[in-house]
C-alpha cells in the first residue's frame, strides 16, 4: 500500500524499528520510564513539570532550548522491564511540524546479561489537508526521525548520555 493511501485510510503513518543494544533490559527500560531519575529526557536536561493528583500516568515536560513548548506523554501501557507505550503531544500556540501526535510503542527483549534488543513502533497523526508530497515527504521524515532516535537511545544505554549527545546533538 503506497504511503498516501495509507495515511488517509488509516489516519497515521507507521514506522517499526528494531535495534540490539549493548546495555541490560533494565537500563533500557529505566532511560524510557518517565518516573525514573535515569529517564533520557531527564538526563539530557528536560524539566518535568509538577502534575496534579490524579493524573497518574501523564507527564509533561520542557526543553530548556525550546522552553515555550510543553511536551505531554500519556502512558497507556507500562509493564516494566519489557513493554512501555504512550502518546505524545504537544502544548504549544505555534504550529511545529504536520504531526499533531504520535503515540510510541516499545517492547524490549533480554538477549543476554548485558545486552537486549529494542523494538519500536511508532505512530503519527498528521494535520488535516496536507498535499501527497507533503505527505510522501512527512513519511520519510518520520522514519529518519525513528530511526535516529532508537539509535540514539541504545548508543546512550551503552555509553552514556554525554557520547550520545557527541554523536546525535
Amino acid at each position: 500500500m503506497n504511503f498516501a493511501r495509507q495515511l488517509l485510510s488509516e489516519g497515521a503513518v507507521k514506522v517499526e524499528v528494531e535495534l540490539n543494544a549493548d546495555a541490560p533490559i533494565e537500563r533500557l527500560f529505566e532511560l524510557l520510564d518517565f518516573s525514573a531519575p535515569g529517564n533520557a529526557l531527564r538526563e539530557r536536561g528536560f524539566l518535568f513539570l509538577e502534575e496534579p493528583e490524579g493524573a497518574l500516568g501523564r507527564f509533561r515536560a520542557t526543553n530548556p532550548a525550546t522552553p515555550d513548548i510543553i511536551y505531554v506523554y500519556d502512558v497507556t501501557d507500562f509493564r516494566w522491564p519489557k513493554t512501555l507505550s504512550f502518546e505524545t503531544r504537544f502544548e504549544t500556540d505555534e504550529q511545529l511540524s504536520a504531526v499533531v501526535k504520535n503515540r510510541r510503542d516499545y517492547t524490549l527483549t533480554s538477549t543476554g546479561p548485558d545486552t537486549c534488543r529494542v523494538n519500536l513502533v511508532e505512530r503519527s497523526w498528521m494535520r488535516q489537508g496536507l498535499s501527497r508530497k507533503t505527505q510522501r515527504m512527512e513519511q520519510a521524515m518520520r522514519t529518519l526521525s525513528v530511526q535516529l532516535h532508537i539509535t540514539r537511545l541504545c548508543v546512550h544505554a551503552a555509553i552514556g548520555v554525554e557520547e550520545a549527545e557527541k554523536l546525535f546533538p
